[in-house]
């Protein structure tokens, strides 16, 4: 019997949403500032500054659809490695809402922060976990520890302002790669028998 599943594009397009938009309005708010340096600067700068309310907005804005875009991976049929990552993506797009409506000299918005970087990981991890398990995805797989590596490297490489970048930038085009992968795997031919 040959059944077609349709359902999980729609979680993945809203995660394509929340990396691009996030990315975009960070670009807006980096072009609209004029005393801020890429590589010199902390991204707090960036998001205290008056263009700041474009970094904001794609943070809540982001958040919100990465959230609501992990929907899709938790009720994915009993993959614990995929269920995993959704839910940690999950309460990491919650916690990056937080990041964009506590003012940064509240304890709230770094303890968001911090817990949203942490989550993050895990989430990498697990679909490392999930990709590799039983060869299911080796390329994605590979390509999350690549950006894992890189991440890891910069943190050596370069200073904290720079090492922000790097994880931002990893962090964008990961999602985007997951969520595309989510497209390219819908539908879905199952076969019973």
């Amino acid at each position: 019997m040959i059944s077609e599943k349709k359902g999980g594009a729609a979680f993945a397009i809203l995660g394509l949403m929340a990396a691009s938009l996030f990315f975009v309005l960070m670009i807006l708010a980096i072009a609209d500032s004029s005393g801020w340096v890429l590589g010199e600067d902390l991204i707090r700068t960036l998001a205290e500054s008056d263009s700041g309310v474009y970094l904001n907005s794609g943070i809540a804005l982001g958040g919100i659809l990465l959230a609501f875009g992990s929907i899709g991976m938790v009720f994915n049929g009993g993959r614990h490695g995929k269920t995993a990552e959704g839910v940690l993506l999950m309460i990491s797009g919650i916690l990056f809402v937080w990041v964009a409506f506590f003012e940064p000299e509240n304890l709230v918005h770094d303890a968001a922060a911090i817990l949203v970087f942490i989550t993050f990981v895990l989430a990498m991890v697990t679909s490392i976990y999930d990709d590799f398990m039983d060869n299911r995805s080796m390329m994605f797989g590979a390509f999350t520890v690549f950006l894992m590596i890189v991440s890891i490297g910069a943190y050596f490489a370069y200073d904290v302002a720079m090492y922000q970048m790097v994880w931002i930038i990893a962090a964008v085009v990961w999602i985007i790669a997951r969520n595309a992968k989510g497209l390219m795997n819908e539908p879905t031919i199952n076969k019973r028998k």
